[in-house]
């Protein structure tokens, strides 16, 4: 679902990425992105393209401005929180890089424009693992 605001745009619900931990093989002493990563770039895709008319409006409203970009990584409560109640290890730092090359691409948009952005972990109201993520014109500070 996509919410188009006047001063911004949230993608609800996008898919939730690999972490940077999976998103590369080592294939004769290569780096290549690995069938996980490919595949999610895939899915960004296909969701970019039932998606098009309103990136369309998107791309046109963001294009040439500096953004800030806010991501909520959404996970089951039991992956984030163990039965003792402490913190699971799931870092949502290792996906960032991913979400934004895929992000760029589905908006039109080069990820050298975005120059700000909160990322915070949160628990989902059920059983799946999503992001959302918030875009908003920024003007870069001097």
């Amino acid at each position: 679902m996509i919410e188009i605001k006047p001063d911004s745009v949230t993608f609800k619900r996008w898919p939730m990425s690999i972490s940077s931990n999976q998103l590369y093989a080592s294939v004769r002493g290569r780096l290549i992105k690995s069938s996980e990563g490919r595949r999610y770039t895939t899915q960004v895709m296909h969701w970019a393209l039932e998606n098009r008319s309103a990136l369309d409006k998107i791309r046109s409203i963001l294009r040439g401005k500096t953004l800030r970009v806010d991501c909520a990584f959404y996970f089951p409560k039991s992956k984030l929180i163990t039965k003792k109640n402490t913190l699971k290890r799931i870092d949502w730092s290792n996906r960032i890089k991913l979400v934004h090359d895929c992000l760029s691409d589905a908006i039109g948009v080069d990820d050298s424009h975005f120059i700000s952005g909160y990322c915070c972990k949160k628990i989902s109201d059920n059983d799946e693992s999503y992001i959302d993520i918030t875009i908003s014109a920024e003007e870069m500070k001097t």
